[in-house]
Protein backbone atom coordinates (compact mmCIF):
# COMPACT_ATOMS: atom_id res chain seq x y z
CA UNK A 1 0.00 0.00 0.00
CA UNK A 2 1.34 3.49 -1.16
CA UNK A 3 0.18 6.37 0.58
CA UNK A 4 0.53 10.10 -0.96
CA UNK A 5 0.05 13.17 0.36
CA UNK A 6 -3.47 14.51 0.52
CA UNK A 7 -4.98 10.98 0.13
CA UNK A 8 -7.42 10.46 2.63
CA UNK A 9 -6.37 7.51 4.94
CA UNK A 10 -8.20 6.88 8.48
CA UNK A 11 -6.21 6.91 11.54
CA UNK A 12 -7.09 3.72 11.74
CA UNK A 13 -5.20 2.38 8.45
CA UNK A 14 -2.29 4.17 9.23
CA UNK A 15 -2.16 2.65 13.32
CA UNK A 16 -2.42 -0.90 11.23
CA UNK A 17 0.34 0.06 9.06
CA UNK A 18 2.57 1.42 11.66
CA UNK A 19 2.01 -1.72 13.95
CA UNK A 20 2.21 -3.90 10.76
CA UNK A 21 5.61 -2.31 10.29
CA UNK A 22 6.54 -2.50 14.07
CA UNK A 23 5.58 -6.70 14.43
CA UNK A 24 7.83 -7.31 11.14
CA UNK A 25 10.63 -5.63 12.66
CA UNK A 26 9.95 -7.07 15.73
CA UNK A 27 9.77 -10.70 14.50
CA UNK A 28 13.45 -10.07 13.22
CA UNK A 29 14.79 -9.99 16.39
CA UNK A 30 15.86 -12.96 18.16
CA UNK A 31 13.86 -12.51 22.00
CA UNK A 32 17.39 -12.27 23.89
CA UNK A 33 18.42 -9.35 21.52
CA UNK A 34 15.02 -7.33 21.73
CA UNK A 35 15.28 -4.20 24.52
CA UNK A 36 12.95 -5.09 27.45
CA UNK A 37 10.93 -2.08 25.77
CA UNK A 38 10.00 -3.92 23.53
CA UNK A 39 7.94 -6.41 25.08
Amino acid sequence: ITAYPGDDLSPGLIQQLVEDSYQRVVKGIPASRRPAWVG
